[in-house]
């Protein structure tokens, strides 16, 4: 199988994965409460925005049947199910109750918030899991594989949320050197100094605290189980440096290191609350965070579509990825 039609193949099975999570979401929000007698239509709707209408009672029945014709709740549910689809596939997700601003722009103006936050902790973590791990492994046994080890098992147990919240508190309030909430301040970017001003410290969280602790572990235990596979054993019976015998085993070792990296990416890109909350940074995080508090349904579906298609083609590049560095993929699909 050469590769474009390993693409296709992996296009068919992550759009079928997309269908599946659609409908399951579909399901939760919009059919089972129909199959119960439920309008959903009443959870997609804010009764406080009616109530200086001259007549709220008919100004809510209005938009109820808005959101009917929107959603096609007056149609069978599977043709229901066809049009929420679509919709979803053509970010048409509604409209915010509250603003009345569209729920893909509302996503969207909060995205860079989310990936100025997260991309470059996510990409020195990255770096630093395959430089330690690759240390690890190869000083095996040694102090040096210890305290490799222990390090990520300290920083993987740590508790996150409670040293989120103790170094805003002594930042930002004790030592009064970061501001409480950089909310203002995000709004009006000008130069990289702004930004350095307002994500240091959670960059610093992100990167020491949450860590890399298990993609290092990972890196670790790839790499000794290749030190010690067949194919490096020929490599060193035939002569080939210490080196190149190591930066091959590297090589096909970043592997499970990318697939956790992809994995730990989508769920960094729909913001970290914790963090987010906290510092008063606008991200995806953040907006989800209140709108669930809000019950803003349409921005909690919408979001949770984006993410999910976020994740999926996030994966199908890992498979590319997977396909192009390692030969036994390559193999395997033949």
């Amino acid at each position: 199988m050469g590769l474009a039609s390993y693409l296709v193949k992996r296009a068919v099975e992550r759009l079928i994965l997309l269908l599946i999570f659609t409908a399951f979401v579909w399901m939760l929000v919009l059919g089972i409460p129909q199959l119960l007698g439920i309008n959903p239509a009443y959870h997609f709707i804010n009764p406080s925005e009616f109530l200086h209408s001259k007549n709220p009672e008919l100004a809510e029945q209005l938009a109820i049947q808005s959101i009917d014709r929107g959603l096609g709740l007056n149609y069978p549910l599977e043709v229901q199910f066809f049009i929420y689809f679509i919709h979803m596939l053509t970010l048409n997700l509604g409209v915010c109750p509250v603003n009345h601003q569209s729920v893909a722009v509302c996503l969207l103006s909060a995205l860079p918030f989310t990936v100025i936050l997260t991309i470059p902790p996510v990409i020195f973590q990255t770096l630093a899991s395959i430089y330690l791990g690759s240390i690890a492994a190869i000083k095996r046994n040694t102090k040096i594989d210890v305290a490799i080890m222990n390090y990520f098992i300290v920083d993987y147990n740590l508790p996150i949320f409670v040293i989120t919240l103790f170094l805003w508190f002594l930042f930002a309030v004790a030592l009064k050197i970061y501001p409480i909430s950089v909310y203002n301040e995000v709004q009006n970017w000008t130069n990289i100094v702004t930004d350095l001003k307002v994500f240091w410290l959670p960059w610093l969280i992100l990167t020491f605290i949450y860590g890399f602790s298990t993609r290092g572990i990972l890196m670790r235990n790839a790499m000794i189980e290749n030190l010690d596979s067949d194919f490096i054993k020929y490599e060193r019976l035939a002569g080939l440096r210490e080196k190149i015998v190591r930066a091959h085993a590297r090589r096909v070792s970043i592997i499970p290191v990318i697939v956790r990296t992809a994995i730990d990416l989508a769920f960094a890109i729909s913001g970290d609350f914790f963090i987010e909350v906290y510092f008063g940074i606008p991200g995806l995080g953040y907006k989800l965070f209140y709108a669930a508090l809000g019950d803003e349904i349409m921005i909690v579906l919408g979001s949770t579509f984006l993410l999910t298609l976020y994740a999926i083609i996030l994966l199908y590049f890992v498979d590319l990825v997977e396909f192009i560095i390692d030969p036994r993929a390559r193999r395997s699909v033949k």
